[in-house]
């Protein structure tokens, strides 16, 4: 199960079967499983569903976090959007919550403690970074109920403050080079937007919302 990197779109990663959000099976499931509210084909959920327990059985545990590897059969990697906890978590609760299935719930509860293990270490960015991270534990505190998970949110977002500086009267954010950018995934609007969900508890940005 899992669907290969096409090699003419990425010669270098052409091949390879990732795991994660931005290049691979959470980001892909997640996809089949919001066409599947929309198309009532039982084939896209049933996909949907195998990509779930390919990720349930390429977690690592370790104590009370869940972590995965870049592909099955690596080390794991760290607990960002791309290819981490995250954003395999961005996928999993909302599996959980389609499903009921409280094995995808459990992972996505312990990637949240994968997630703040590292907070201290991450740059500020959504695709690998606290922005990202944060808007997963905003997903769990919506999908459970339970606010020690905005509470962690609101410490990463105080993090995400704290490396804030100013140039030209402009308060702008460093990415993990020192370099300031206004894109989405390591710049400052993909930054802002996550500062912005947590002051007005909007839904996550680009993200179709499911039914129930």
């Amino acid at each position: 199960m899992g669907w290969p990197v096409p090699a003419e779109a990425d010669a270098e990663d052409g091949g390879k079967r990732y795991l994660g959000f931005a290049h691979g099976t959470a980001g892909i499931g997640s996809f089949l499983l919001a066409a599947s509210d929309l198309s009532r084909q039982p084939e896209h959920r049933e996909l949907a569903l195998e990509a779930g327990e390919q990720l349930v059985a390429a977690a690592v545990r370790i104590g009370e976090a869940a972590q995965w590897p870049s592909q099955t059969g690596d080390v794991p990697t760290a607990p960002y959007w791309c290819h981490g906890s995250a954003g395999i978590g961005t996928f999993l609760v909302r599996l959980w919550q389609a499903t009921g299935d409280d094995r995808f719930g459990d992972l996505a509860r312990r990637g949240t403690h994968a997630v703040a293990e590292r907070a201290s270490r991450a740059s500020l960015s959504q695709c690998h970074g606290l922005a990202g991270n944060g808007d997963f534990l905003l997903d769990v505190a919506e999908a459970t109920g339970d606010p020690a998970h905005r509470a962690m949110a609101e410490e990463l977002a105080g993090l995400v403050l704290a490396e804030r500086t100013h140039r030209h009267d402009q308060v702008v954010f460093p990415n993990e080079y020192g370099d300031v950018s206004t894109s989405w995934s390591d710049g400052s609007a993909g930054i802002l937007a996550f500062l912005l969900r947590i002051r007005h508890t909007a839904p996550r940005h680009w993200m179709v919302q499911q039914s129930r």
